[in-house]
């Protein structure tokens, strides 16, 4: 059976493999000259380094992402790191959080009771929360934000600034105000609650290049398949509820069983569908990311991270020749002019670490997302996904697809084998 998934963006290369995987010919149309959509990597010709746009964390949780990187053969491009995050404050120094390997779950009530960036009173009630969470059966929180959620579950002032929002910017890229407390509740089940490696950091060896990219477009063709980068879809033409042909800006495809849209859903809807249209597709609040890499003359820094506490920076991740900072739900950071991002960012980190000194910056790469990750808010739960259209053979995945969780690699991936195990168990009663 043939099939062609539109849009080379994670989720569009997970649905290519896992289908390739199981015997479909896939033909990849990606309208952009690269493959990797969000998540891509860029070259510093001047320093000869290679570096991805954003720090882009995995967890041991995502099942999904590690069966896809399985199948790519990209298992040695990964590194699993133990829970041991040092968090930052002025004047206070490094407080870490952090867990043996051994006596799950029991490690974690001890991380968090010996985790300094609190006092004991703040730590109590974190513990208290978590087991809520971990013991609670799916229980929605209609449309509550994250903060409200919090506040009602008697945490303190302490605990939020220093603990919680550090997951819920991290996690959601959004602000406790703003993001679904029910979807944060699963994020934090899926982190601590899910078996002991799901709350380790899964960090690529080189870069997403040389981690998936690459693979995943080498394993597709191995398989058969075809990769067409630079070529936009502009038209469905469909006919007795059915695509039949597929018009892109220098081809017309008419050699297909199925198809595949891995778009984002604002990009799913700029097609043209001749003969019905779409339905139900969620407009989203997009929320910036914020991404300076620094090419360092000396690198003082000894962690492979940090967590930032009060201040609109949020995590520091040392590669080495270079230090990458990363600001999640960076709408106000994204306005400012690059002389302005990095004068205000070399303040913040002499003041976060004397170690650092601005002199020893060689050169800076500034990166900024404005449409990094959909807002995960409160109505996100009501959008139930599946079905967009009444059409039989167009199956619909990308990371806003799954309403439970945050716009994640875990997510994209996600939606990608479910689109291609549903394609599969349609194919096999057709035979």
């Amino acid at each position: 059976m043939k099939i062609i998934v539109i849009g080379g963006g994670l989720s569009g290369l997970a649905a290519s493999v896992f289908l390739s995987e199981k015997g479909f010919k896939v033909t990849l149309i990606e309208a952009s000259p690269k493959l990797g959509g969000r998540a891509y990597t860029l070259s510093e010709p001047e320093s000869n380094l290679e570096f991805d746009n954003g720090q882009h964390l995995l967890m041991g949780c995502y099942r999904s992402t590690l069966r896809f990187l399985k199948i790519i053969g990209a298992e040695s491009e990964i590194i699993f790191l133990p829970l041991k995050v040092p968090f930052v404050r002025p004047n206070y120094g490094i407080s870490y959080l952090r867990a043996v390997d051994e006596f799950y779950p029991l490690n974690l009530i001890d991380a968090i009771m010996n985790f300094e960036a609190v006092n004991w009173k703040s730590r109590a009630r974190i513990l208290a929360l978590m087991m809520k969470i971990r013991n609670e059966k799916n229980k929605r929180e209609s449309n509550a934000n994250v903060f409200r959620w919090l506040k009602d579950n008697n945490q303190t002032d302490e605990a939020i600034e220093n603990f919680w929002q550090v997951l819920c910017v991290g996690a959601l890229n959004s602000d406790p105000e703003k993001a679904s407390a029910s979807i944060f509740k699963n994020v934090i089940k899926r982190i601590f609650f899910s078996g002991a490696e799901g709350y380790k950091f899964i960090l690529p060896r080189k870069n997403l290049r040389t981690m998936y990219i690459d693979k995943s477009k080498n394993y597709i063709i191995s398989k058969g398949g075809y990769v067409n980068l630079s070529e936009r879809v502009l038209e469905f033409r469909i006919e007795g509820g059915i695509i039949n042909k597929i018009v892109t800006d220098n081809n017309l495809y008419d050699d297909f069983e199925m198809v595949v849209s891995a778009l984002p859903a604002h990009a799913l809807k700029k097609i043209k569908f001749s003969g019905t249209q779409l339905k139900n597709v969620p407009s989203f609040e997009y929320s910036p990311i914020l991404n300076v890499h620094l090419i360092l003359e000396d690198n003082p820094f000894t962690e492979r991270y940090y967590a930032l506490l009060g201040t609109d920076y949020h995590w520091l991740f040392n590669h080495g020749k270079y230090i990458s900072i990363t600001a999640s739900s960076a709408d106000k950071l994204i306005k400012k002019n690059n002389a302005e991002l990095l004068s205000e960012l070399y303040s913040n980190l002499e003041l976060f670490f004397p170690i650092f000194n601005r002199k020893l910056v060689r050169s800076s790469r500034i990166i900024k997302e404005k449409r990094a990750t959909f807002v995960p808010a409160g109505d996100r739960l009501l959008n139930n996904t599946g079905y967009f259209t009444d059409i039989k053979n167009l199956f619909v995945g990308g990371d806003w697809t799954i309403p439970e969780l945050p716009a994640t690699i875990e997510s994209a991936v996600l939606s990608a084998e479910k689109v291609s195990r549903e394609i599969f168990n349609i194919s096999r009663v057709s035979d």
